[in-house]
C-alpha cells in the first residue's frame, strides 16, 4: 500500500511538472526506439551517429544546465515566495529555462545536436537568459503601448538592465502583468500601479502623455 502511494505521488508530481528525477533522465519513452549501440558509438532512431564522447559531452552539458535551472528556481523563490506555490499549479517564471533533456533520440541531424550544445553554453554563461529577457522586455513595452499608452513606463523599461528588469518581474509576479483594460479608470489604475513599482510618479488623465500612440 505504501509502495503504491509513493508511486501515485510521484505520478502526480510528474503530471504537475514538479518531479524532475535524478540528473540523468534516462529510460525509454513509450513509442520511441531504443538508442542502438554500434561500433564506435551510437545510432539514434533518425539514423544519426554519435560517438561515445559526444554522448558524454551531452550528459555533462545538460547536467550543468539543469543545475542552473535549479539555481534560477531558488533565486526566484527568494524574490517572491509565491513562485514556489505557482509551481505547484504548473506555472513557472518565463525566465526559468525548461528542464534540458539528455536524450540523443531527438536529434534529426548532427547540426541539431551542435545547435543544442551551443544552447547549453549560452544557458551556462547567462547569455541565453539575457536574450530571453530582452525579448520579454520588447513584448512588455508593446503591451504598455497598446494597453496603457504610457511613454514614461516604456522608456523606463527600455533603460533597465536585463538583470534588473528580470528581478523586478520575478519579485512582483502577477502585479506586473498587463492585460486588456476595458475602461479608462481601470487603465489609469493599472498604469499607476506599475509606475509605483518602477519608482515613478503617478499620473492622471490630464497628463499630456496619457495617449501617445
Amino acid at each position: 500500500m505504501a509502495k503504491g502511494s509513493k508511486r501515485q505521488r510521484k505520478k502526480n508530481m510528474k503530471r504537475l511538472g514538479l518531479w524532475e528525477g535524478q540528473q540523468y533522465a534516462g529510460g525509454r519513452v513509450p513509442g520511441r526506439k531504443n538508442l542502438k549501440r554500434v561500433d564506435g558509438g551510437y545510432r539514434n532512431q533518425h539514423g544519426v551517429f554519435f560517438s561515445e564522447e559526444q554522448k558524454k559531452a551531452l550528459e555533462r552539458a545538460v547536467n550543468r544546465s539543469n543545475y542552473q535551472r535549479k539555481k534560477m528556481q531558488a533565486e526566484a523563490d527568494k524574490l517572491n515566495p509565491n513562485n514556489s506555490q505557482l509551481r505547484l499549479m504548473g506555472k513557472e517564471s518565463d525566465f526559468i529555462i525548461t528542464r534540458q533533456s539528455k536524450s540523443l533520440q531527438k536529434f534529426k541531424s548532427m547540426e541539431e545536436y551542435e545547435q543544442f550544445m551551443d544552447k547549453q553554453v549560452k544557458i551556462q554563461s547567462g547569455e541565453y537568459l539575457d536574450e530571453r529577457t530582452r525579448l520579454y522586455k520588447r513584448n512588455y513595452m508593446k503591451a504598455v503601448q497598446n494597453e496603457l499608452g504610457d511613454a514614461g513606463i516604456a522608456m523606463k523599461i527600455r533603460m533597465m538592465k536585463p538583470a534588473d528588469f528580470r528581478q523586478l518581474v520575478e519579485k512582483m509576479g502577477d502585479e506586473m502583468e498587463i492585460s486588456f483594460v476595458y475602461d479608462p479608470s481601470s487603465q489609469l489604475a493599472r498604469r499607476n500601479r506599475i509606475r509605483n513599482m518602477l519608482g515613478m510618479k503617478p499620473v492622471d488623465d490630464e497628463d499630456p502623455f496619457y495617449n501617445w500612440e
